[in-house]
């Protein structure tokens, strides 16, 4: 990512897709082997680190501490390429303070500096899922853009309905939205569809702020 930058300097930023640990967390022998380590003993087993096991709530712990420190010094590099860049990642909405299953800690990388924007991944279709999830996100700090689904797995919405949801990020305090994922449809139905609604909405002497 940094040469990336340091190669074109007029890139916005870098964008992280998968800044977290696989759904339902990561039990590799190259992780425990890596707790092992951080935590100076030989060897640590499978069965201490899940299900209740003496060690679970401490391995939780680092691996949330692993990915955060991956982070900062992702961070680190593309500041120094580019100091204007922007740092973003996408991130569960429901991954809860410590980060979870996924170790994805995105609310403290928040309050810590170490994104400057998240992108909460609000893939529903579901109005009353939506507005639960935009509650639960700190959207008063001027970080989060609101990530909603055009097309993913199960989420398939109507422009009519991604304009709703995009009408109530912004309401919600959400400084801007994100679209997942480029299709063709969403270049020839959905864009089309929006570019209509803006331009209505000029002519009729306001701006559209979605």
């Amino acid at each position: 990512m940094a040469e990336f930058l340091r190669r074109h300097p007029e890139a916005a930023g870098g964008h992280f897709d998968y800044l977290r640990e696989p759904d339902g967390g990561d039990w590799s022998r190259a992780a425990l082997d890596a707790f092992a380590r951080a935590t100076g003993r030989e060897t640590v087993s499978s069965e201490n680190v899940i299900n209740g096991g003496a060690d679970e709530e401490a391995f939780r712990r680092w691996r949330a501490e692993d990915l955060t420190g991956f982070l900062a010094s992702l961070r680190a590099a593309a500041k120094a390429a580019n100091p204007a860049c922007t740092v973003s990642a996408a991130v569960y909405p429901l991954a809860g303070k410590g980060g979870g299953a996924i170790a994805q800690d995105w609310r403290r990388w928040i309050e810590e500096g170490l994104l400057d924007e998240a992108v909460p991944m609000n893939y529903t279709e579901e109005t009353g899922e939506l507005a639960a999830w935009l509650a639960g996100e700190p959207l008063g700090t001027g970080k989060i853009v609101s990530g909603l689904a055009w097309s993913a797995a199960g989420v398939h919405p109507s422009p009519e309905e991604i304009l709703s949801q995009m009408r109530r990020a912004r309401a919600a305090g959400a400084e801007g939205c994100v679209l997942f994922s480029l299709t063709e449809s969403l270049d020839k139905r959905l864009f089309p569809f929006l570019e209509e609604v803006e331009r209505l909405w000029k002519a009729g002497g306001k701006e559209e702020r979605e």
